[in-house]
Parts: structure tokens; C-alpha cells; sequence
């Protein structure tokens, strides 16, 4: 892990400043060695209110399931 053994936290995205979010998503995934394959669910769990509940909605139709196709 190369983040010296520290636990971090899924930066949170409600919906503002998403360019900011996505930047920390990508330090955050780099820094916690997070498998291309499982990036998508930690993307997930990150989305609180109105955004979540719009990615509820949006899941089942994807024809995707990565999160460089996400971004």
C-alpha cells in the first residue's frame, strides 16, 4: 500500500465541483493500490444525496463498468 499503512477514506461527491472529486478519486485509487476491476464500487460508495440516488437510477442502464468509462 502506498500510502504508509494509513487508511483513507472514498473522497465524497453531492454533485459540486465534480473536476476536483474526479482528481482525488484518481490520487485516492493510485494511493490505495485499487484494482482497475473494483474502482467502480468505490466510486459508489463516495456518492452521497441527489448524486447517489441519480447513479441508483443510472446503474442498470450502463453499458459500462469501469471507471475510466465512468469519468
Amino acid at each position: 500500500m502506498g500510502d504508509g499503512g494509513r487508511r483513507l477514506e472514498v473522497p465524497t461527491f453531492d454533485g459540486a465541483n465534480m473536476n476536483r472529486w474526479l482528481m482525488k478519486m484518481d490520487c485516492f485509487f493510485r494511493m490505495s493500490d485499487i484494482p482497475v476491476g473494483e474502482k467502480l464500487d468505490y466510486v459508489v460508495l463516495g456518492l452521497i444525496g441527489e448524486t447517489f440516488m441519480r447513479f441508483e437510477w443510472w446503474e442498470p442502464q450502463l453499458t459500462f463498468h469501469t471507471w475510466l468509462c465512468f469519468k
